[in-house]
């Protein structure tokens, strides 16, 4: 039987039913279908075992200087290759990527050079030559080399790999927003096939209506029937009895279970998911200078002073 519609405003005072939560886990963006976020790490990397085989070539230490330069190579080449970036490539033509890849690595590595021979000309350092023009030369081109093979594997991989089915419950803005990134983003391997809510179609805001399957009540039996791989939960994440009652049936299924919080409605800034001991953090504000980014931003204030 559905849920009446304005049964969601009520608030129940029995207590929920408890389950049992798993060791914490967070994930990036779907990344149980797209090997995208694990290889994109390995571009820094390979940037850093590059500048050292510079450093070896010409018997060179990694001394002050060349630690400066070292980092800010990784830097540049974490910024080379995002999520964000690739997945717009893979949705272009492949000459015209091909060159604004080349042109954004070498602006890219450009800007960090020249950060870098700033601060070694203030600091009163020298640097070998050679080990810059090698690295200048070299960097750039494993880059872009490395980022052309890991699109050549994503586009094959997204093009032979069946996607995966999934459902969405709460007809809202996020959870549409959710169904066009992963529509536009092929390396996800993802396609939302149903709908799920209790409320009236009056209701929802976004037009998304054609592909509602029925209420919650229907979704187990859905889940099971169709095949369902990953289920997306847009609704508020809370302790209310109706989620409770939702993730308390899927349990018994083998899909994976999914919150998407509106985060967007808060403006975030650098803003993202954490896992500290087991308790997950949602990041609306954070200063950007975390992380490799405090210990690069250290470096290129020691360099300068």
């Amino acid at each position: 039987m559905s849920v009446p519609a304005d049964q969601g405003l009520n608030v129940t005072n029995a207590a929920p039913p408890q389950l049992e939560w798993p060791q914490t886990k967070i994930h990036g963006v779907a990344t149980e279908n797209s090997t995208l976020y694990g290889l994109t790490v390995a571009l820094p990397i390979i940037a850093a075992l590059t500048f050292a085989g510079c450093l070896a070539a010409w018997r060179q230490p990694l001394d002050g200087p060349h630690l400066l330069l070292g980092l800010l190579t990784i830097l540049a080449a974490s910024k080379v290759c995002s999520p964000k970036q690739t997945a717009a490539v893979l949705r272009a033509d492949r000459p015209s990527w091909m060159g604004r890849t080349l042109l954004r690595i070498l602006g890219l590595w450009s800007i960090a050079a020249g950060i870098g021979w700033i601060g070694i000309q203030l600091s009163g350092t020298s640097v070998n030559n050679d080990v810059l023009l090698s690295a200048a030369i070299a960097v750039p081109f494993v880059l872009w080399c490395s980022e052309l093979a890991l699109v050549h594997f994503l586009v094959r991989r997204s093009t032979s790999k069946t996607s995966d089915r999934a459902v969405i419950v709460g007809i809202t803005d996020i959870g549409a927003r959710w169904e066009a990134r992963l529509a536009e983003d092929p390396s996800l391997g993802t396609q939302v096939v149903a709908y799920f809510d209790d409320r009236h179609e009056s209701r929802t805001s976004v037009g998304t209506t054609a592909k509602r399957a029925g209420s919650l009540s229907d979704l187990q039996s859905f889940v099971r029937d169709q095949g369902i791989r990953a289920v997306y939960i847009t609704l508020p994440m809370s302790r209310h009895a109706r989620i409770m009652d939702l993730l308390g049936q899927l349990r018994d299924s083998t899909a994976s279970v999914y919150f998407v919080p509106d985060i967007y409605a808060f403006d975030p800034i650098q803003g993202g998911i954490e896992c500290v001991g087991g308790i997950a953090l949602l990041a609306v504000w954070e200063s950007p200078f975390r992380g490799a980014a405090a210990l690069v931003k250290r470096a290129c204030d020691i360099g300068v002073s």
